[in-house]
Parts: structure tokens; C-alpha cells; sequence
């Protein structure tokens, strides 16, 4: 009886002891369970973390991206408005340096061309007198020469042969002045090319020292090289003095 009373305590306490065993297994079972519920979980926290800081930074690059994007691109339209302004300055500098330039080149024209018109002008001036100094014997047909020289512009006149050569095409005047010698009757000629063209007269038939002159003048078209002088058509003496009374003149007009 006793036996049996002991083996059953003991087999009440090894029963209780093995409840006791399997629900301190089903507690630290659960407990385990738990734990790895809350390191899943803390793990999937530390996912999301993961992602959200990623994501964040993603953006944060993107965002920085998209900034130097915007510099660079604020950057190059500057730079471009920058060459812009600069080509249109230096275009508007060359543009006024050769509006300057076309100034200056239509102003030494217009002065060339005014030096050039004063010097043909100037080439086309052409006048002379010419007279005697004294009184001088000549004969019928003969070139009076007048080697007083008063004015001979262009050079056409030659003091020593009395004879003018055209230098340049064009209309010339001459005139003659010849006083006659006393008494002396004298007619002289302006002659072009070895033709007459108008005379003068200095009447001295009246039988005493009248000392009459005569005067002509004649407009003649003349070509280059062209000669022209005063020639005794009759009569054999002139009267004159220090400044001049008898005279030869021409001028082109």
C-alpha cells in the first residue's frame, strides 16, 4: 500500500514536472515565435529604412542633377547671349569703322577729284601779252616779234619768233595793238596757220607825224599745235615805248 501510495506521488510529479516542462516549452516556444516575429518585423523596418533613405537620396541626386542640368543650361544661354551681344557689338563696330571708311574713301575722292579738275583747269589756263619796247623798221610779210614779255600763262607764246602755238585744243581770242611810226602807213595782220584772218590799219597818208594806230581782235577755233601771230601786211615801221603801246595778246576761253 505504501508502495503504491509513493510510486503514485512520484508518478503525479514526474506528470506534473513534464506539464510544467511542455508549458514552459509552449512559453519559451512563443516567446521564440515572438522574437522572430519582432526580428522580421525589425527587419522589414530596417528594409523600409533602407529604402526610404535610398529613395531619398535618389531624389536628393536627382534633384541635385536636375539643378547642375538647370546651371549648365542657365549657363550656356548666358553664354550664348554673351556671344551674342559681342558679335552684334563688334559688328556694329565694323559696321561704323567701314561707314568711316566709305566716308574717308568718297572724301579723298571728291578731293582727288577736285585736285585732279584744278590741275586740268589749271592745264587749260592759258593767256599772254606780249609787246615792243621802242620802235622797230619791219618788212612786208614779215612776223612781228613782241619780245616784251608781260603775262604768258600755259607757255604758248615765243618771245624770240614772235609766234604762239595753241598747247591745248579750244576757243582763243587775239588781239593787236600797232601804232604806226609817224608818217607811216601800216597794216598788220593776225594770222592762223599761215592764214589771214583780220587786219588793222594805221593811216599815216596825211602828210605829217600823226602817229595814228590800229586795233583788231579775232576769235579763232584752234586745234593743238596750232600757230598763230602778228604779220606786216604792209608798211615798214612801228612805234613804241618803255611800256608798251604795240601789242599782241590771246587767251583761251
Amino acid at each position: 500500500m505504501f508502495r503504491e501510495a509513493v510510486f503514485g506521488l512520484i508518478l503525479a510529479f514526474l506528470v506534473t514536472c513534464i506539464i510544467l516542462q511542455e508549458k514552459r516549452f509552449e512559453e519559451l516556444d512563443s516567446a521564440h515565435s515572438h522574437l522572430w516575429n519582432r526580428i522580421e518585423e525589425l527587419t522589414q523596418a530596417n528594409q523600409n529604412l533602407s529604402n526610404i533613405v535610398h529613395e531619398r537620396k535618389f531624389k536628393e541626386l536627382e534633384s541635385s542633377h536636375t539643378h547642375l542640368l538647370e546651371a549648365v543650361a542657365n549657363l550656356t544661354l548666358a553664354n550664348t547671349n554673351l556671344s551674342k551681344i559681342v558679335q552684334e557689338r563688334k559688328f556694329k563696330e565694323l559696321e561704323l569703322s567701314h561707314t568711316h571708311l566709305l566716308e574717308t574713301v568718297a572724301n579723298l575722292t571728291l578731293a582727288n577729284t577736285n585736285l585732279s579738275k584744278i590741275v586740268q583747269d589749271s592745264s587749260k589756263k592759258v593767256a599772254f601779252t606780249a609787246g615792243t619796247s621802242g620802235a622797230g623798221n619791219i618788212g612786208t610779210g614779215s612776223i612781228i616779234a613782241f619780245p616784251v614779255v608781260i603775262n604768258n600763262e600755259g607757255g604758248g607764246y615765243n618771245p624770240g619768233t614772235g609766234v604762239f602755238t595753241a598747247p591745248t585744243s579750244g576757243q582763243y581770242v587775239f588781239f593787236v595793238s600797232a601804232q604806226g611810226y609817224g608818217s607811216n602807213t601800216l597794216y598788220v595782220s593776225i594770222v592762223h596757220n599761215g592764214g589771214a584772218k583780220v587786219m588793222t590799219m594805221s593811216d599815216g597818208g596825211r602828210g605829217k607825224d600823226f602817229y595814228d594806230s590800229g586795233t583788231n581782235l579775232a576769235a579763232l577755233n584752234l586745234q593743238q599745235g596750232d600757230t598763230v601771230w602778228a604779220k606786216c601786211q604792209s608798211g615798214s615801221s612801228y612805234y613804241s615805248e618803255g611800256i608798251p603801246i604795240t601789242t599782241f595778246s590771246g587767251f583761251l576761253i
